[in-house]
């Protein structure tokens, strides 16, 4: 969080102005309740800060900067009415023939984002057995018709296809791939581009064989002009997609809905395969909107479709009724949760709720402001002012009076809770106070230490002190289902996890862990290599590192201030080796250079040899003057692939 004392001190002046993209997002789930205290408490606590709120997708901006200014928020709204190209949103379905196998693939216009568009009801996309699918094969399956309606569509330009799983985007990625008539088509705009579209397909092809072996899926269909952007790959992999997007080197690029969220990709169709996410959950409105912002944007000539998928007259209607939805307004999460308890009889005991995320959330803002305000009797009288930095309370204020009271005095009761608890270490670790507690007397137990984090032994074959850790962590609600996550479905096993986490600290290829960890019975290598990224780069960087810094911060005592600068850095730098997937400190900063992960600790010894200071201005600079011949000796064969992966993904090119 951004602190008085803290970031203020840090830049040397007073916080003034905090920027919130897509703020749309203050009403999804926990990450909605965080951004909301976090503003929350930034309001509170540094006085003169103000706030920029961007976002499509706001009906009730008035309230919202009401809440954020109660004094000062009149003509606060901006609103831009330009759009860089004409859309259509459209429902796609197939309709059986009289010629058998057949069938006629049309579109039946939804919305129009102006009037000034005129689209017949319906229009006929394509005639016949595209990709040569039978109506058969399209009867009753939404993958196949959205495969149907992209390749209908590519002859205006790229277009990406949004399906709801990982498995599902390789399915329409294979139907599309066995088309002769679409390679024959990937290979004719190769030949307009020139040398420079070739070149960039064959390098990244050649990083992916390189990362996930020759067999990988994906290595294929880049030959195609077909990519794939999923949880299943690695970070690299992903922002190597974006980037041949962005050079428009790919025709069609098949995703999950994780592709929404802020990439300015230059397509001129999205084609939807499902409108809801894994599990049955519908689609948020603003989710919906901006999957269908990708489409249409500057540079692309034409009318922008969005088209979604269906396989009869009912599903077409549940899609018309869907994309109709006006986006909804900004909520509060902490609303919504203290109205469900309400609702539900139960009374609001905060310190029984530590094991509902969301609960424990809004216990972490509580026990920050405790401590910022550093007296109970002082905390008790000021609550109010506290729980009225929330946009819940003030909604709570309005509309359920009896509900803010409720939670006003679970507040207070909650104060004698926490009393004279080290609530220092609910900062550091991003726990509840009760998780604190329980992993304090659970590292007790373990014998686990400051001295424990050696970076000497922490990830060799013979150290206990991961396996442990991994068992205490599987304990806290807050970050347990992450964990279990990064088992790839093995479940709560600290020895599993702890193994491979050394694994991967070690170096050990994606093929590898796939291997040994993830692969099962009667998968393909491709399969379980998505089970792989998606348990490691998904889960397992983020919430492990996390869990190892929660930890370190409980057990850090006397001993950690008797370590030199260098060894104290070593230390704390524990938790990035995990996240970075490398084992020393100079690997560390060189993968945050941009350095992809495989080159990372050849480069390091390279370095070493020629005596490169370790500190990322020398290593920025040593890095920007390699010779080829130099990245040759380093990586051997695959140098001049991973010196342009870096160069990529430094952005360089």
């Amino acid at each position: 969080m951004l602190l008085r004392g803290g970031w203020e001190a840090k830049i040397g002046r007073p916080l003034t102005l905090v920027v919130v993209d897509e703020a749309h997002n203050l009403s999804g789930d926990e990450r909605g309740l965080r951004l909301e205290l976090l503003l929350a408490t930034i309001n509170r606590e540094c006085r003169q800060s103000q706030f920029l709120l961007l976002t499509p997708f706001i009906s009730n901006a008035g309230e919202i900067a009401k809440w954020l200014a109660p004094d000062s928020n009149a003509d606060i709204t901006v609103k831009f009415e330009w759009r860089p190209n004409d859309r259509a949103i459209a429902v796609a379905m197939p309709e059986k023939t009289d010629k058998p196998g057949d069938f006629r693939l049309k579109l039946t216009t939804v919305h129009t984002n102006k009037d000034t568009i005129k689209i017949e009801n319906e229009i006929e996309l394509s005639h016949g057995r595209p990709l040569g699918l039978k109506w058969s094969n399209v009867s009753g399956n939404l993958s196949n018709v959205a495969a149907a309606t992209a390749v209908s569509l590519n002859h205006r330009g790229p277009v990406i296809v949004v399906a709801g799983k990982v498995a599902d985007t390789w399915s329409i990625a294979k139907t599309l791939h066995d088309d002769p008539e679409l390679a024959s088509r990937a290979a004719k705009r190769e030949e307009l581009l020139g040398t420079r579209g070739f070149e960039d397909i064959a390098f990244v092809t050649d990083f992916v064989k390189r990362e996930f072996g020759e067999d990988f899926a994906l290595a294929s269909l880049l030959g195609s002009r077909i990519g794939v952007h999923h949880s299943g790959l690695s970070d690299e992999a992903k922002l190597l997609m974006e980037w041949l997007v962005e050079r428009e080197h790919i025709d069609t690029l098949v995703a999950t809905t994780t592709i929404a969220q802020g990439v300015n990709f230059p397509v001129t169709g999205v084609v939807l395969a499902t409108h809801q996410y894994p599990y049955g959950k519908t689609m948020p409105p603003e989710d919906f909107w901006n999957l269908a912002g990708r489409a249409g944007r500057a540079d692309q000539a034409g009318t922008g479709i969005i088209a979604l998928a269906a396989t009869d007259a009912e599903r077409s209607e549940i899609l018309q009724t869907f994309v109709k939805r006006n986006v909804s307004i900004l909520d509060s999460v902490l609303f919504d949760m203290v109205r469900k308890m309400t609702k539900s009889g139960r009374p609001i005991e905060l310190h029984t709720l530590y094991h509902m995320k969301e609960w424990s959330t809004f216990l972490q803002y509580l026990a920050h402001s405790y401590k910022q305000i550093g007296n109970h009797a002082r905390f008790a009288s000021q609550v109010e002012q506290i729980l009225r930095g929330s946009l819940g309370y003030q909604k709570l204020r309005q509309e359920d009076a009896a509900s803010a009271n409720a939670l006003v005095e679970a507040v207070n009761q909650y104060a004698n809770v926490i009393q004279g608890k080290p609530l220092s270490l609910v900062d550091s670790t991003g726990f509840s106070w009760e998780s604190v507690s329980r992993a304090l007397a659970e590292t007790g137990k373990s014998g686990i230490s400051a001295s424990s984090w050696s970076p000497e032994t922490l990830f060799a074959s013979g150290d206990g002190v991961l396996e442990d850790a991994f068992g205490i962590l599987f304990k806290i609600p807050e970050i347990r289902e992450e964990l279990k996550e990064a088992t790839g479905g093995k479940g709560p096993d600290g020895t599993f996890l702890a193994d491979v986490v050394k694994d991967w600290v070690g170096g050990a290829s994606l093929p590898q862990l796939a291997r040994d960890y993830f692969m099962a019975d009667g998968q393909s290598m491709t399969e379980a290599l998505s089970t792989t990224c998606r348990a490691v780069y998904g889960k397992l960087t983020l919430a492990g590192s996390w869990g190892v810094s929660a930890l370190q911060s409980l057990t850090a005592g006397e001993e950690l201030e008797k370590m030199s600068p260098e060894q104290q850095k070593s230390y704390r730098n524990l938790p990035s080796r995990i996240f970075y997937g490398v084992n020393s400190d100079e690997a560390i900063d060189l993968r945050l250079l941009g350095v992809p992960r495989s080159a990372a600790e050849p480069l390091v010894a390279h370095f070493k040899e020629r005596r490169i200071p370790n500190d990322i201005r020398s290593l920025r600079g040593a890095l920007a003057n390699m010779t080829d011949q130099q990245w040759a000796t380093a990586m051997g064969v695959g140098a001049a692939t991973y010196k342009r992966a870096w160069r990529v993904l430094e952005g360089l090119e």
